[in-house]
């Protein structure tokens, strides 16, 4: 399971029964939890548990909520591989390099080792592989500027050459990002809430029927896959990678598309996932360069407007900021509003005890 803060109502039930009926299997089984937050760390961040958080549980949120009603809250699960954890650190330099010269397209690669080393180091700092595919991907085409270049650099472009192929499947002009087409919006919405399905209620409800021509080029959008015309989708999935995925939700909105009202319909059908991405673009993306920041509504109205500082804010804020639709929400949204409190204060260089 990729992420479990926000997914724990799904996942509790396959653990609870995998552990009371583990006799009866005929071979092991191993479950891969994979999150941010260590389960024996409390509420502590990973980038510095020493200085960032003191907790007075050892026990992450997230845990606690599996084991919610079981006789192992109180202690480790049985099936716990030695201390139940595997830390996965940042890939070394030398090895980002050779991803990007393993996977590198174009002519001749004129750049040197050590300038790749000091472009991957600028851009994500916390060696994740994706950014060397995608620095690879980039300088494939084009080695100029790459001193500039930024993370969102990066993952802008490659939204825009999987645009090439998706926008073949429009029997029209293909929509660009933040564009009010409902295909558009079916994909933003699907990699918000992870899946999608055509004839759910609170879909049918907000989008009315929706005809295999949208349902395909929705599906195109985040697959970057065109669908055979003889088949009729049934359900759509979110854009991935992840980190891709929530780029481009937070891309569009920047580029106009209504947030709020998307974000509404993201509450009402899956409100578990709505508060899991907020939690994953608040680890991910949670400053933004002004260039993302979406404009108060009076600036909006009233161009001539001298904005203050507090008006305008990035899309991830504005996400953040945006209170749900309905009460019953908030107890979602409270539970993951602990760990985007410590973002906040590992950001800030601040310390928070809870």
């Amino acid at each position: 399971f990729d992420y479990v803060i926000g997914r724990e109502h799904e996942i509790k039930p396959i653990l609870q029964t995998l552990v009371y009926d583990q006799d009866r299997f005929q071979h092991k089984i191993r479950i891969l939890l994979v999150e941010r937050q260590r389960w024996d760390r409390g509420n502590q961040s990973n980038k510095d548990a020493s200085r960032l958080v003191r907790d007075t549980s050892y026990k992450a949120s997230w845990y606690l909520n599996l084991c919610e009603d079981s006789e192992y809250r109180d202690s480790n699960l049985p099936c716990c591989f030695e201390n139940g954890v595997e830390e996965l650190g940042k890939l070394d330099k030398n090895d980002l390099v050779t991803i990007v010269k393993q996977l590198f397209s174009g002519k001749e690669l004129i750049v040197s080792d050590n300038a790749l080393r000091e472009t991957l180091e600028r851009i994500d700092g916390s060696g994740c592989p994706l950014y060397a595919y995608l620095l690879a991907q980039q300088l494939s085409g084009n080695q100029e500027d790459y001193q500039k270049w930024t993370r969102y650099d990066l993952l802008s472009s490659q939204l825009d050459r999987d645009k090439k192929r998706w926008r073949k499947v429009f029997k029209g002009v293909a929509p660009t990002w933040g564009d009010d087409h409902p295909a558009m919006k079916l994909a933003v919405l699907a990699t918000i809430v992870r899946t999608i399905e055509f004839q759910d209620a609170q879909i049918k409800q907000y989008f009315g029927d929706i005809d295999s021509i949208v349902r395909r080029e929705a599906i195109a959008i985040t697959s970057g896959n065109l669908v055979n015309e003889n088949i009729r989708p049934h359900e759509i999935h979110a854009l991935e990678p992840d980190l891709l995925g929530e780029w481009f939700v937070l891309f569009c909105f920047t580029n106009d598309l209504e947030y709020k009202e998307i974000m509404d319909i993201a509450w009402r059908s899956s409100p578990n996932e709505a508060a899991g991405f907020l939690l994953r673009i608040a680890q991910n993306f949670f400053k933004l360069p002004n260039k993302y920041w979406l404009p108060s509504p009076r600036a909006l109205l009233h161009p001539d407007y001298q904005s203050e500082a507090d008006d305008n804010r990035s899309a991830t804020e504005k996400l953040l900021d945006h209170i749900p639709p309905h009460k019953s929400h908030y107890k979602l949204l409270s539970e993951v509003a602990v760990f985007i409190a410590a973002i906040y204060y590992f950001e800030n260089d601040l310390y928070i005890y809870i």
